[in-house]
């Protein structure tokens, strides 16, 4: 089964190849015209996109950091945060123990609420009164 499948694979490559290479003209323009319409598509993206947020439909980043720095920055913002929940030092050392008051004790858990039956009727039934 898989032989058969790498066979007719094959044939129908060669038949593409050979479509494309006697017509190649249309092909070339019919190639042309997917990049012009894509790229007319992306040109009306930005542009809605630039009057929504009121920028310039290709703004120039000289200003502020570019997007390496920024996800650079947050990497090592992160790993930075997490050190210091752990406790670690900058330079690698073992972990600082936090010393722990005699005081003040950890919260209990309960087993449950405690609820407590109320006896009484409990089903009364209402009386019509007929008129």
């Amino acid at each position: 089964m898989n032989n058969r499948m790498k066979t007719i694979f094959v044939v129908l490559l060669a038949l593409a190849a050979i479509g494309i290479f006697s017509n190649i003209g249309s092909f070339f323009s019919m190639v042309g015209k997917a990049v012009i319409a894509i790229a007319a598509i992306y040109f009306i993206y930005r542009l809605v996109i630039a009057k929504r947020y009121g920028t310039s439909i290709f703004p120039k980043r000289k200003d502020g950091p570019t997007r390496a720095q920024i996800k650079k920055a947050q990497r090592t913002s992160s790993a930075n945060k997490q050190e210091q929940k752990r406790g670690f030092k900058q330079n690698g050392a073992k972990p600082v123990a936090k010393a722990k008051s005699p005081l003040k004790k950890g919260a209990k858990r309960r087993s449950g609420p405690q609820l407590t039956v109320i006896e009484g009727k409990g089903a009364k039934s209402k009386r019509k009164k007929k008129a």
